[in-house]
């Protein structure tokens, strides 16, 4: 969305937090994977959305990635 001049859009806390880091002096690598390479990554990411939490720590996984779990641990056979 942009007003006027100023720009505002979602994460733009975590891209300045990530540009800050890139800065430092010290080697860094970044690789895009795409959401359909690492679907349990983007089904957290998902209920991460919809929870009011700002932080969710997990013993198990959650019942919502366990279907994906199932599916690569069967394509590794």
């Amino acid at each position: 969305m942009i007003l006027g001049k100023l720009k505002i859009y979602m994460g733009h806390a975590l891209v300045t937090e990530i540009k800050g880091l890139m800065s430092r002096d010290w080697h860094l690598s970044i690789n895009h994977i795409r959401r359909e390479s690492n679907r349990c990554a983007d089904r957290l990411a998902a209920l991460g959305r919809i929870q009011d939490l700002a932080l969710a720590e997990y013993e198990e996984p959650p019942v919502e990635l366990l279907d994906l779990i199932r599916e690569e641990a069967s394509s590794l056979l």
